[in-house]
């Protein structure tokens, strides 16, 4: 009687240790590849190779895991200063977010809105508050500024990503969408909508760049008029040298 050989099935992959390093790098891993809308709970405990019911062990929920996701991706961006003209580190600033933005899938969907005290948010938070400081303004408004400064560079990344209609989330290419609106605002009555007419290629400009430094020049410009040389000569910053450049 001929002898059977008993084929053994390969043993499953084991899950990784679940600590906060590796839950996060999940998160991201789902954000990267599937995007804000994906990132369940449940997508995550799957990238990692267990149940769902496994992962609640270790975060409570889905806030929290953001709130966890959020601190990560933002210790990922170094802002650098050089802190010779105020309005320069606040543009350098304002360009090095949108940039780290931008090279993250839905990083701006992770943050809008999210005040996380650690040490990513706090450092960065120092390093603008000082710069605004350093500029003349009031405690006030450089703390206003600061919400101003920072909804304004994820706000217009949220703008910038998101598809303008449908024919874009459908795949058509955003320069292709914009042409399809400035021809639909040039074929409107001029009697009716002068001024859109009249615009209708500013508009409709495929420009991200030149939107985005026209509207910082403005923010820049309205707090420079708020800036007074008194509270500069009162500022003192607790340490020096924090992430400039020589």
């Amino acid at each position: 009687m001929a002898r059977t050989r008993k084929i053994s099935e390969p043993k499953p992959a084991r899950a990784a240790p679940l600590t906060r390093d590796t839950i996060v790098g999940a998160a991201k891993a789902v954000l990267e590849r599937d995007g804000y809308d994906a990132l369940t709970m449940r997508a995550v405990a799957s990238e990692l190779g267990v149940r769902a019911a496994s992962l609640y062990w270790h975060v409570r929920d889905k806030d929290l895991l953001e709130d966890w996701l959020f601190g990560a991706l933002l210790d990922e961006v170094t802002l650098t200063v050089r802190g010779a003209d105020w309005r320069e580190d606040v543009r350098a600033i304002a360009r090095q977010m949108r940039g780290h933005l931008m090279s993250k899938r839905d990083m701006q969907r992770v943050s809008a809105g999210r005040f996380v005290l650690g040490p990513p948010l706090l450092r960065q938070m120092e390093i603008i508050l000082g710069v605004l400081r350093r500029g003349g303004l009031s405690n006030r408004d450089a703390a206003f500024g600061i919400y101003t400064l920072l909804n304004y560079v994820n706000g217009f990344v949220l703008f910038q990503t998101a598809p303008l209609s449908a024919a874009q989330a459908k795949g058509a290419k955003r320069g292709v969408v914009f042409a399809g609106l400035r021809r639909q605002l040039a074929a409107l009555p001029a009697a009716t909508y002068p001024n859109s007419v009249a615009l209708a290629g500013d508009l409709t400009s495929n420009d991200p760049d030149a939107r985005f430094e026209f509207g910082l020049d403005l923010l820049i410009e309205g707090l420079e008029r708020r800036a007074k040389p008194s509270h500069a000569d009162a500022w003192r910053p607790a340490s020096e040298g924090l992430n400039q450049e020589s």
